[in-house]
């Protein structure tokens, strides 16, 4: 009965709906791969999801496994919801996912897998930015309310909402600010060079944001950390990595962004280098999140290694 009522609060049919895959099952001693993202949630489990389209729950305490759900395709980002035990999860397929009933609820009206989801601040809205080029916004019932298209914009790579605002960050060909009610608000071209934004997140206090591209390091072409003002004004360019910009993460207080690409970094928030690992422990990684309390940082590489750092252990450069 639960299931039914469930499943008719997202419009959708019952045999759409996925179950739990049972404790027993060998899935549970799979080894990850092709992992592409991380989410830390609000009471400390850890989400993670990729090419083996699994999406695999730890306690963060502990590493511990102690949920995984089969999707129907590979698994592209998964966010969790400000508050509530629901997790979005994006692929070829977009779903909400219950973990405490254990049951997806596929999202309705998107024809193309997305690479780019979020809730908003205040958990009423997801957004979805899919590989065609549109934006779109639903409601938290998972009713559609606006959809954006975007024209010369062929795929989108990344999105966030604004923290107070009801404004979206996109990261594509180039990089675009949407008003979630009225459509794009401004358009910025990033860089001469043409190389995918794959990564953009506003800092906490809304005031600025940050972007981090592609690069194409065999043609002389270097990745990009950029910060941004809200107007679109370039304030700063980082040069580091080696290797493209896929995650970035700001503490929740917005005092340090942790970067991955040919290693681990953390910088303040004027963009200062206060660490660094380039032990290989944390290099490629696709995943990353913070906890609440900005105390710890999960990261998780393409090959499934899953790492937290206690900010404790960061010792800054200049104390080496």
């Amino acid at each position: 009965m639960l299931r039914l009522v469930l499943c008719s609060i997202f419009g959708i049919s019952t045999g759409i709906c996925q179950n739990l895959i049972p404790i027993s099952d060998k899935v549970y001693g799979q080894s990850p791969q092709g992992q592409w993202t991380l989410d830390w949630s609000a009471n400390d489990l850890l989400a993670t999801g990729g090419d083996d389209s699994l999406v695999r729950i730890y306690k963060a305490i502990n590493h511990e496994l102690i949920k995984v759900y089969r999707m129907n395709g590979m698994i592209r980002q998964v966010r969790w919801h400000p508050n509530e035990p629901l997790l979005l999860i994006t692929g070829v397929t977009l779903s909400i996912l219950n973990i405490e009933t254990n049951q997806t609820f596929p999202l309705q009206n998107i024809k193309y897998g997305a690479r780019a989801v979020g809730w908003s601040n205040d958990g009423k809205h997801i957004a979805a930015a899919d590989g065609v080029g549109t934006l779109h916004v639903w409601n938290r019932e998972g009713v559609k309310v606006n959809m954006f298209p975007g024209n010369s914009q062929k795929s989108y790579l990344s999105l966030d909402w604004h923290p107070q605002k009801k404004l979206l960050l996109t990261g594509g060909d180039d990089i675009r600010i949407f008003h979630s009610e009225g459509g794009l608000q401004r358009a910025i071209k990033h860089r001469i060079e043409s190389t995918g934004v794959l990564v953009v997140r506003w800092h906490p206090s809304g005031k600025f944001f940050v972007s981090g591209d592609y690069g194409h390091h065999d043609e002389g072409i270097e990745s990009l950390i950029q910060f941004w003002s809200l107007d679109g004004k370039l304030l700063k360019i980082i040069r580091a990595s080696k290797k493209e910009y896929r995650t970035l993460a700001w503490s929740y207080d917005g005092k340090l962004l942790a970067t991955a690409g040919d290693a681990l970094r953390i910088w303040n928030e004027s963009g200062e280098l206060i660490f660094e690992d380039k032990s290989g422990t944390s290099n490629d990684s696709w995943g990353m999140a913070w906890n609440r309390i900005n105390t710890k940082l999960a990261c998780i590489d393409f090959d499934g290694n899953l790492k937290i750092w206690s900010a404790k252990d960061w010792k800054l450069l200049d104390d080496k």
